[in-house]
Formats: C-alpha cells, sequence, structure tokens
C-alpha cells in the first residue's frame, strides 16, 4: 500500500519533509505542534479520498466473499461467521452486548442487573485461574493444553459443587486445605525430630 499510493510529503516538527504514508501519519497526528497535526491529518485524508472508489470497491468485494465463506459454512451471515470462528463469541451474546452499551435509558436498577449477570463470568474465569490453575500449564503440545483446561474446569465444577454443600466460597475452602496441609506438616516435623537416629549403625 506505502508503494503504490504515491503518498505525499509535508514537514515535521524539525522542519524536514517526510512522506506522509501510514506510518508517518500515526506519529505526526500526535505531533505537539498543532499546524503539523492538522495538516497531516488534512493532506492525509485528502490523499486517500482519491481513492474512495476503489477502496469501496475492495471492501464490497470483500464482504460478499466473506458471505459465500459463511453460507458454505452454514452461517447465516459473515458476522455469524467472524463472532464465531475468530473470537468464539455466540451472536446472541454479541448483540445483547450492543443493545446494553447502546441502552442510554438504563436505570440503576437495571444496571446492576446486567452487571449481577456480568459478575457471575467474572467469578468463573477468577476462579478456574486462581483456584483450579487454568492458565498455569507448562505444557507446550495442543493437546497436552486442552487437557489440562479440560481438567482445570472439572476441578472449577467440583469445587461448585463443595461450595454448594458447605455454603462458604472457592477461597476460603482453599485456605482450610491449605491450613489443614501446613499442620499435617508441622507435625510430621515434630514427630521426625522426636526420632531418635543411630547414624552408626544406620
Amino acid at each position: 500500500m506505502d508503494s503504490d499510493l504515491n503518498w505525499p510529503k509535508i514537514k515535521n516538527e524539525k522542519n524536514e519533509y517526510v512522506k506522509l504514508n501510514y506510518s508517518a501519519y500515526r506519529n505526526l497526528r500526535y505531533a505537539y505542534d498543532v499546524d503539523v497535526r492538522k495538516t497531516s491529518i488534512k493532506e492525509f485524508i485528502t490523499h486517500l479520498s482519491k481513492y474512495e472508489n476503489v477502496f469501496g470497491l475492495l471492501l464490497t468485494n470483500r464482504i460478499e466473499a466473506d458471505l459465500i465463506i459463511a453460507k458454505h459454512r452454514k452461517f447465516q451471515s459473515g458476522i455469524d461467521a467472524i463472532l464465531n470462528l475468530r473470537d468464539g463469541l455466540p451472536v446472541k451474546s454479541f448483540k445483547t452486548m450492543l443493545k446494553v452499551a447502546n441502552d442510554l435509558g438504563l436505570d440503576s436498577a437495571g444496571f446492576m442487573a446486567v452487571y449481577k449477570k456480568r459478575w457471575s463470568v467474572e467469578e468463573y474465569h477468577k476462579g478456574t485461574e486462581q483456584n483450579a490453575s487454568a492458565g498455569r500449564s507448562p505444557a507446550n503440545s495442543l493437546k497436552a493444553l486442552a487437557n489440562h483446561i479440560f481438567h482445570s474446569i472439572l476441578a472449577y465444577v467440583k469445587l461448585e459443587k463443595l461450595r454448594l454443600a458447605h455454603g462458604t466460597n472457592h477461597f476460603a475452602m482453599k485456605a482450610k486445605v491449605y491450613l489443614a496441609a501446613v499442620k499435617a506438616a508441622y507435625n510430621e516435623l515434630n514427630r521426625i525430630k522426636g526420632i531418635k537416629v543411630d547414624y552408626e549403625t544406620a
């Protein structure tokens, strides 16, 4: 793209002429000099507008190609295909996110209801990450990583069963297990200290 669009040249803050390609534009639009910022934005947009029809045609062809691929894979639209294949996000969840983000009339009670639903997802991620070690796999192969994640989710399910049975959260149960392990180790250490070993006959 940089070599084909015949980019114009403008002066930077050092009064040097630079080619206004995309890389230079990203830097110049944040320049301290206001005139440099204005000139870079104006010249960049003006130059790209000359290729408006070309970009429009390329984008249209891309959308049509995505739609053909989506239909071939049994999706209703290109958006459905992108959300499922690239992001792994269900379309219904995406539409719900858009609805909530654009609902400017949402009162505090409605906001808290939405946040409460979102918080359960946060608890799940926090539980699998901190209490089931979902992100601590030493494996490198895809199969081994998949097995690790599966067993982390299984461990989370078992933690949830214990939480419902005992009425306490994962972190409290983890603390109890840790405390019991420390006590057992301390008792074993004291037991070992009480044994006199005859090193000459050992």
